[in-house]
């Protein structure tokens, strides 16, 4: 265990890095005293605006990422540093270890339709059986088959890929490799085992050669160096946002999650992988959390929708702060119009006002008029989903969900926590907002010493944060939520 001796202190820096923005957080533990939070760096993150392909912009990714660690190792004597991003996006490296061009975003659009050519071939349930993963266009087995698809010479020209926390990791001076979470998020690991298919690579016609190590959460993998020169130690974290911001918390066999973030993962955490084909019907993924646990989740559009909608708003001059937003959004109209906010207009970048409008006048919904009722549309439709999520994955786990833990910056939302539990009818516990770096930062913490268990430094280590407990108090009609589910999201009631 690395203790500043001065402080008895243990410092940490989770990197967190998002599909809107990153952050670097430095989390401090004292035996005996919450966990400090310190925000070192924030910084916006999205697209490159270039020509082509929709790309991240890595160089400036990393540079922002280089530049938090600066800051933090300024102010502190840092054990390691850790790394989580979103999944399935990778970039591809040479045979002398130098990244080919900027990873491709995952909302690009070469992928499109591919899942469904895939279960029109029949080869769904084979698939998912063998994976465990929801079948989406943006799973990386199906981005590696277009890359291949667009451009043969590849397979000649590339040594190797790293999926996102790596390749940011390794372009910073890290050792190669991944962990079970980041792996999991590409259709190419085999379920059961936890290793990479050959099968599924040879399915897609993806050389097994490219990928990564797969090395379990808390192994070190060299060190990050600092603009100085100077290096610190880095820990393999959950790299996957969503299992490092589980990681935050403790999930009794009752409770359902939502990690609401701008996209919202609606899970549970079974005791071993569910590959039936029920469950590949209602669209679950089976994905590796901390210490070898399942987390059988749902990947819905999240805060994506409302983030686009007030960039929009804002463009025209609205000026919306996100507690004006909800402020709006609570004294709006209840039970307006739903939209279906998995359907692919909602996806892209774009008009968000103009799409939930004619959304609803396609539906015979009343169309949504000022700034409150639509944003009031955006959060009833996104509790409903979650609510449909969360009968499924009750259904194929064969348990009763009562608890909703909701954790991320969606936690923040009265209006959404609310929401959920009228709809749900069952008690919401939101917070941590921070739960992805806290997440982050037990890994480091458990790597450091501070507990055998991710569980036993759960126990050990107090969280400054109050967390916020809403209760049902207004229940939505059974009618509209049948409503909902049948001619919206056009769903068989789950019981």
């Amino acid at each position: 265990m690395s203790v500043n001796e001065n402080t008895g202190a243990i410092h940490v820096a989770a990197v967190d890095l998002g599909a809107s923005g990153g952050r670097v957080i430095v989390g401090t533990y004292r035996e005996g005293q919450p966990l400090a939070l310190d925000v070192i760096y924030r910084f916006d993150n999205g697209p490159a605006d270039a020509p082509g392909p929709l790309r991240w912009d890595i160089d400036r990714l990393v540079r922002e990422v280089r530049r938090g660690l600066d800051l933090a190792a300024e102010r502190y004597e840092l054990t390691s540093v850790g790394i989580d991003t979103w999944g399935v996006d990778y970039g591809m490296l040479d045979a002398e270890g130098e990244l080919l061009e900027a990873p491709v975003h995952y909302r690009d659009a070469r992928t499109q339709g591919m899942a469904d050519e895939l279960a029109q071939q029949g080869g769904l349930y084979d698939l998912f059986a063998a994976t465990g993963t929801q079948m989406m266009d943006i799973n990386t087995a199906f981005q590696l088959k277009a890359a291949l698809r667009d451009d043969p010479e590849l397979e000649g020209r590339v040594d190797s890929i790293l999926l996102m926390p790596g390749l940011i990791a390794y372009l910073l001076g890290a050792d190669r490799g991944c962990e079970p979470s980041e792996a999991s998020t590409t259709q190419l690991v085999d379920a059961a085992s936890g290793t990479w298919s050959d099968a599924v690579c040879d399915q897609f016609g993806i050389p097994v050669r490219w990928l990564p190590k797969i090395a379990s959460e808390g192994a070190h993998a060299g060190s990050v160096e600092l603009s100085d020169g100077a290096h610190v130690p880095f820990v393999r974290v959950c790299g996957h946002d969503t299992a490092s911001a589980v990681a935050s918390i403790s999930l009794a066999g009752t409770d359902a999650f939502v990690s609401c973030g701008t996209w919202s993962l609606v899970g549970v955490q079974p005791a071993s992988p569910v590959l039936g084909a029920d469950a590949c019907d209602l669209g679950v993924s089976n994905e590796r959390g901390a210490e070898g646990s399942v987390l059988l989740l749902q990947n819905c559009t999240g805060l994506w929708i409302a983030q686009e909608l007030r960039r929009e708003l804002n463009a025209a001059g609205a000026d919306l702060s996100w507690d004006a937003i909800v402020d709006l959004a609570e004294a709006a109209p209840a039970e307006g119009a739903l939209i279906d906010t998995e359907s692919p207009e909602f996806g892209v970048p774009g008009s968000m006002s103009e799409r939930i409008r004619a959304f609803a006048e396609a539906h015979g919904e009343q169309p949504p008029a000022g700034a409150g009722e639509l944003f009031r549309c955006v959060y009833e439709s996104l509790a409903a989903r979650y609510h449909l999520a969360i009968e499924e994955l009750a259904r194929a786990t064969d348990r009763r969900i009562e608890r909703v833990r909701i954790i991320g910056g969606g936690s923040q939302n009265r209006v959404i926590c609310q929401l959920v539990a009228d709809t749900c009818g069952i008690e919401v516990i939101a917070g941590p907002v921070e739960a992805t770096a806290i997440g982050n930062i037990f890994v480091q913490l458990k790597a450091a010493g501070v507990g055998e268990s991710l569980a036993e430094v759960q126990g050990r280590v107090e969280l400054a944060e109050q967390m916020h407990v809403y209760t049902p108090a207004a229940a939505p009609s059974r009618e509209r939520l049948a409503w909902y589910r049948s001619a919206i999201c056009h769903k068989e009631a789950a019981c």
